[in-house]
């Protein structure tokens, strides 16, 4: 139970006092983890310093004038993102602006004038059906691949679809992910959610493959046939191979292309890194310091090698430019690529952003300052995983977030929207709370509670983007979603997601017509059964088998679930259009 002061201490930090699960149980947030969250967010009481207490940023309506009081015997004045100064009380364009404090208090502040809604393309605002095929990219085959599907078999399956009338490819999550430890595959759990991973990339479609014999002998060697037989990716042969494959591609680039400041190809690659700017250079740095040590795993390199703006990772940067470049060369090459075969359905791709990554990656190595070591994301127990979810991915802090002005956000948004006309937001409750799992000092996982973020502000600055970048937004919306969370989301425009296993009315399925108008509808989705694992059982097995049901009172409770489910679903396909 918490004392009076570490629940103020708590409610300020926004650290949530209870919750209630999805069953409609009640849990109250124990002393012991408001304390270890605490600890997480380093959580300091704010000091009296009898100064203006200025926003860090602010957020306004676009199309309004602007509401904001400055402090006594200030003025302000907006100067918008283009740098002309906006006439007092015309209303403000969307945008990144700022305000200009003058007077008794120069400052300068962030200013984000966002719509309302996010962006909708026009079959979908006048309520058209559209349907579209979900890929787990990886998993495509084909006779030309490598042994893991890659960007050449999207664009033959985009193709396919778009000419079938699909109206989107739905993909897994592109994130970089580990190229020391090719097995850590899971797309959910990625070194960087800002860059893709390479080996998506079909080598023979890099234009430097047609001029390098090198690196054409070696795909001609490899047991290729071997690799795309296999029932399941190999991920460590597959890598070996298109990592030798890569090194010789650029070599030749070097060769003919890098060193001549006329030449087209050399001039796009400094334009794409030019444009990627710090991110990239931090990702690659990053790249080459995992190559060199090893392992991806920062906090057990050397000192000095453990944070992005030290000397010694500056000295290690100017050793090793070759290596940097290369990753850098890997991820234009991505982009391109992806860009080329995005296909042209009447959406577009839709792309997926994964809730976070691993403190261990890239990401969490070069933004220390607002990713947490302390705690994990997770969820609290529901019928699926009644233990509960420890996903083993970072949080990001939410007040440097927005001391920040939310740029990590933005930058987020802005990747993963690249190439897609669809972005797929996975957990997105996220955007108003997040369920952390917290590490004590002694290593121990202590029960979770939830943290706030500023739900109002980080839905604004995705309905601009969205609407920037002309990208539709489907929000994933599935477990424990707190009260009217729904309704604020279909107001802002972000379509829900609905499983068919869920829409459920008593015993019976819903008819399609009773769904939300607003909602991307689907049979499944990734940490959920397969339609035909769903039919067999065969996921309550393999949870029996893993030890995950608490008794086996719920386990037989789930299986006669399941018959009665399997016996409504018959029904509903056996029922005509329109009845109920």
């Amino acid at each position: 139970m918490m004392d009076e002061d570490l629940a103020r201490r708590a409610d300020r930090a926004g650290i949530e006092p209870d919750y209630w699960d999805i069953d409609g149980r009640h849990h109250k947030t124990s002393a012991r983890t408001a304390r270890a969250l605490l600890a997480a967010l380093e959580y300091r009481e704010p000091m009296e310093t009898g100064a203006p207490d200025l926003p860090p940023v602010v957020i306004a309506r676009a199309g309004a004038p602007l509401d904001f009081t400055p402090p006594q015997g200030t003025r302000c004045a907006v100067i918008c993102e283009d740098g002309a100064p906006l006439p007092d009380g015309a209303p403000l364009p969307n945008g990144y602006h700022h305000i200009q404090l003058s007077g008794s208090l120069a400052a300068r502040l962030p200013l984000i004038a966002a719509p309302g809604r996010c962006y909708l393309p026009g079959p979908i605002a006048h309520g058209k059906r559209l349907w579209g095929l979900t890929a787990q990219l990886y998993a495509l085959r084909s006779a030309q691949n490598w042994g893991m599907g890659d960007f050449s078999d999207l664009g033959r399956l985009a193709a396919w679809a778009a000419d079938e009338g699909a109206a989107t490819i739905v993909l897994n999550p592109l994130h970089a992910l580990f190229p020391c430890h090719p097995q850590s595959a899971s797309p959910y759990f990625a070194s960087s959610r800002l860059f893709l991973n390479p080996l998506y990339l079909d080598a023979t479609q890099i234009p430097d493959f047609a001029e390098c014999a090198e690196a054409r002998a070696l795909a001609a060697a490899a047991p290729l046939d071997a690799l795309r037989g296999t029932d399941l990716v190999d991920y460590a042969a597959v890598s070996r191979l298109k990592r030798a494959v890569f090194e010789k591609l650029f070599a030749a680039f070097c060769r003919h292309h890098q060193s001549r400041a006329d030449d087209p190809r050399a001039a796009d690659f400094a334009r794409f890194r030019h444009q990627q700017g710090a991110n990239l250079q931090l990702f690659s740095t990053f790249q080459a310091l995992s190559e060199y040590f090893g392992t991806p795993v920062w906090t057990d390199w050397p000192a000095g090698y453990d944070h992005p703006t030290s000397a010694t990772v500056a000295a290690f940067a100017r050793d090793h430019g070759d290596r940097i470049t290369f990753s850098d060369y890997l991820q234009w090459q991505a982009d391109r690529q992806l860009g080329a075969n995005a296909g042209n359905t009447v959406l577009g791709l839709c792309r997926d952003l994964a809730v976070g990554g691993s403190i261990d990656g890239a990401d969490g190595w070069a933004m220390q300052d607002v990713y947490i070591r302390a705690a994990r994301l997770g969820a609290p127990p529901d019928p699926f995983a009644p233990h509960g979810q420890d996903w083993g991915v970072a949080p990001i802090h939410p007040q440097r977030l927005r001391a920040a002005a939310y740029a990590p956000f933005i930058t987020l948004l802005r990747a993963n929207m690249r190439h897609a006309g669809v972005l797929r937001i996975d957990h997105v409750m996220g955007l108003a709370r997040q369920f952390w799992v917290p590490i004590s000092a002694s290593g121990e996982t202590l029960p979770g509670a939830y943290v706030r973020y500023p739900f109002a502000d980080l839905l604004a600055i995705l309905a601009l983007e969205s609407q920037r970048n002309r990208c539709m937004i489907i929000g994933e919306d599935l477990g424990t979603v707190p009260a009217h969370f729904r309704e604020h989301m279909a107001a802002a425009g972000v379509l829900s997601c609905r499983v068919l296993y869920f829409e459920k009315q008593g015993e019976d399925f819903r008819p399609p017509e009773d769904w939300p108008a607003l909602s991307a509808a689907c049979v499944s989705t990734h940490d959920l059964p397969t339609l035909k694992g769903l039919w067999t059982g065969a996921d309550l097995a393999e949870r029996a088998r893993l030890g995950l049901f608490p008794s086996e009172v719920l386990r037989r409770q789930l299986e006669d679930q399941r018959a009665q489910d399997r016996a409504a679903l018959l029904r509903a396909v056996g029922r005509p259009q329109g009845s109920r």
